[in-house]
This record gives C-alpha cells, sequence and structure tokens, in this order.
C-alpha cells in the first residue's frame, strides 16, 4: 500500500522548558533574543516579525529534507518525536539529541535533518544576551503522520464497464438539445394503454454512451408510477438513438461517459384537461425555480404550491416545494413535503437526510 507523507511540525522555537533565565554550562535556557534560523535577517521590521519568519524558514526546510523511514512506514508508527540541540555563539548546531522518540528510526530521521543544518550556506543567527552572542538551547518538536493518498481517479468501473469522470468534451446528442427534443418528438412513442388513465409524467434516465456509439440504460427513475410499458418504451427508445450521440472525449481519445435524459410521457388521446393542467404546472415549476435561485423563497414556494395542488401526489413538485421550504427555515412544512417524495420514490437516499430535517 502506498502513502503520501504528511509531516506537520508544531515548534517550540520560541520557548523553553518553564525555568530560571540562567546558563546551563556554557548555553542558556532562557535568553533575551532567541537564535533564528536563517533568511530572515534582512527582513525590514520588528524582531518578533524577524522571529516569526525564521519560524516558517525552519518549517519548510525540515519539511523539505525530512523522510518518512520505511519501517515506520510498514509498521504505522506515527507520533511526534522531540528534538533538544545548541544553537552556539557562532550559529553551529550542536549537542543535538532526541528527548522523545517514537521508534521506527523516526527519531533518527529528524536527527539527521537538524544535523544537515551546519552544512547551509548560511548558519543560524546567534540568541543573544545582556547584549551578546550567546549558545541556546533550541526545543523541535517533529510529529509524523501517514496519511493515505487521495484517489483522484480518471475513471471508475461500474458493472463491468469503465466510466470515465473527466472529460475534455462530455457526451451529447448530436446538433444538441433542440435536435435531441425534435429527434424525441419523432421516435418516442406513447403507450397506448396509458390513454385510458390519462397518465402523464417523467421518467428520468441515466444512460451510458460508450466510445462506440452504443447506449445503456444505467438507472432509471419513474416520478409518475407510470408503469412497466412506459419504462419499455423510454428503454426502447434510447437503444434506439445508437449513434445519435457524440461520444465523450478524454485526452483526445474517445471514452465511456455519462449523460441525464429526462423524457415526458403525455396522453395522445382525449385528456386536454389533464395535459393543459400539466403544462400549466410545469410554467409554475419552472418560474418557481427561476425565484429559487434569485433567493425569493416566498414567492418561488407560491409558485411550486400551484403546481403541488394540481398534481399532489407528483414528488418532483413536491421535492421543489420541500427545497424551498427547508432553505426558508419552514422545517415542518419541508419535513412534510419531503417525507412524501421519500414515500412515492422510496429513494434511500431520503432515509438519510430525513432524520435530519424531521426532527
Amino acid at each position: 500500500m502506498r502513502y503520501i507523507l504528511i509531516l506537520c511540525f508544531f515548534v517550540a522555537v520560541y520557548q523553553s522548558y518553564a525555568q530560571p533565565a540562567s546558563g546551563e554550562g556554557d548555553a542558556f535556557l532562557i535568553v533575551d533574543e532567541m537564535p533564528r534560523f536563517p533568511g530572515c535577517e534582512d527582513l525590514e521590521g520588528s524582531i518578533a516579525e524577524k522571529d516569526n519568519c525564521a519560524k516558517e524558514k525552519l518549517l519548510a526546510f525540515v519539511y523539505d529534507n525530512i523522510a518518512y523511514p520505511d519501517s515506520a512506514l510498514e509498521k504505522g508508527i506515527e507520533g511526534t518525536v522531540v528534538l533538544r540541540f545548541i544553537v552556539d555563539k557562532e550559529g553551529k548546531v550542536t549537542n543535538d539529541t532526541i528527548l522523545k522518540d517514537i521508534g521506527g528510526g523516526c527519531g533518527e530521521a529528524a536527527l539527521n535533518v537538524v544535523r544537515s543544518m551546519n552544512e547551509m550556506p548560511e548558519k543560524w543567527t546567534p540568541g543573544i544576551h545582556k547584549g551578546k552572542a550567546a549558545s541556546v538551547y533550541f526545543t523541535l518538536p517533529v510529529k509524523f503522520k501517514i496519511k493515505k493518498p487521495v484517489i483522484d481517479p480518471d475513471f471508475v468501473i461500474l458493472d463491468g464497464d469503465s466510466i470515465w469522470v473527466k472529460f475534455d468534451e462530455t457526451v451529447q446528442f448530436k446538433g444538441g438539445e433542440e435536435a435531441f427534443q425534435a429527434y424525441m418528438s419523432a421516435q418516442l412513442e406513447y403507450p397506448f394503454i396509458g390513454n385510458i388513465d390519462c397518465l402523464i409524467g417523467v421518467i428520468q434516465m441515466k444512460i451510458l454512451v460508450r466510445s462506440d456509439g452504443s447506449v445503456k440504460v444505467m438507472d432509471i427513475t419513474d416520478y409518475n408510477e407510470l408503469g412497466v410499458h412506459f419504462w419499455y418504451e423510454a428503454i426502447d427508445f434510447i437503444h434506439k438513438s445508437r449513434g445519435q450521440w457524440k461520444v465523450a472525449t478524454f485526452q483526445g481519445k474517445a471514452v465511456n461517459g455519462t449523460h441525464d435524459v429526462r423524457i415526458t410521457f403525455k396522453p395522445t388521446y382525449k385528456c386536454a384537461d389533464i395535459i393543459e393542467n400539466y403544462d400549466k404546472a410545469i410554467k409554475h415549476v419552472e418560474e418557481g425555480i427561476d425565484l429559487f435561485e434569485s433567493e425569493q423563497l416566498v414567492q418561488a414556494i407560491e409558485k411550486f404550491t400551484v403546481a403541488v395542488d394540481l398534481f399532489p401526489e407528483n414528488p418532483e413538485f413536491l421535492a421543489f416545494r420541500g427545497q424551498a421550504f427547508l432553505e426558508a427555515e419552514r422545517i415542518e412544512e419541508a419535513c412534510a413535503d419531503l417525507s412524501k417524495v421519500r414515500d412515492l420514490l422510496y429513494v434511500p437516499w431520503y432515509d438519510q437526510v430525513l432524520p435530519l430535517i424531521c426532527k
């Protein structure tokens, strides 16, 4: 298993243990001005600003030069190594030691980075005590943490098909949406049996358009319980559309890609009142969506309510109004609408979100 190395450094660079400001041998624990990692002395600013700059430079140096030991990776060892060393009067690092180790070679890895500081072109700026350069003890905690890499795949495997999620160009119907609507009007047949009950509504499908132009239905949602005759007609229509789609491309090559297709079925025999009301409801929903997107929630809810009153069992209309209720913080009404959507569609996703809404 591969890992990405994440090294987080929490550096107590301007702190020492809470002890008196006195020397310990030839080195001090606390001084008037602590040593600074090189690279910030030309900075115009206060001592505090130089200290902060030096801290950032130190972190960058350690990050760029340390390596997570293989032994620690294999054993899954994580934690914080604490080092202590002296920055002497000439800015040289001496007397380095490990105060706390976590094993797996982490202590030595951190110590090697500290020792390499003496090979830098520039030395540390020594600490100052009572106006003179002084040797000062310095504490450096280094945290080791293993993190699995974030995988950003070009494609996923689903039902035996490689489905690309990155594209240069996505799947499109040849000629665009207007051409698709014209094609659907010419090719799609309304099941005659639906005229008996004036069945009207939408079937939503996710289709896979393969790199060779063939088409497969991946998922189908019957928003209005139109039934199996309508499912068959929708699926047959999609299968007959082979060759009508511009396939997706990635890095200049044709690839498998998905596309959402929405099919509206309207009766073809009698049922004029139902069709008129449905068209009216759709018009109000479209206006409601525009109002919702412009954050005119009260007016949007009114538009959605007209559609719901005309078709109380339409889960799409209920879902739009439920979302608007939720955005307007009318939680009980949102819960009622979205619960009904769940009951009508039996979509598992709603079982996950409804407990958060319907408290």
